[in-house]
C-alpha cells in the first residue's frame, strides 16, 4: 500500500508526497509554477478581456430590451 498527499499553494507550487507502507521507503518531489507572464501573454489576456466586456454589454442589452417588452 502506498499513501499519496498532494498539496498545491496559492503561488503554484505542487507538492507531492508518496510512503511505500511496505518498505517505508518516502519520496517527495516539488513543481514551481513558472514565474509570472510573459508580454504577449498579459497583451493577449487584456484583449480576450476587452473582446468579453464588449460581448456582456451586448448580451445585457438584449436582455434589457426583452425584460422591458414585457
Amino acid at each position: 500500500e502506498i499513501e499519496v498527499a498532494i498539496d498545491i499553494d496559492g503561488e503554484g507550487s505542487l507538492y507531492v508526497s508518496a510512503r511505500d507502507n511496505k518498505t517505508q521507503r518516502d519520496r517527495s518531489e516539488t513543481i514551481t509554477a513558472p514565474t509570472g507572464l510573459s508580454e504577449d501573454e498579459i497583451k493577449h489576456m487584456v484583449q480576450r478581456a476587452e473582446l468579453r466586456r464588449q460581448e456582456d454589454k451586448n448580451r445585457r442589452k438584449g436582455i434589457e430590451i426583452r425584460n422591458n417588452a414585457q
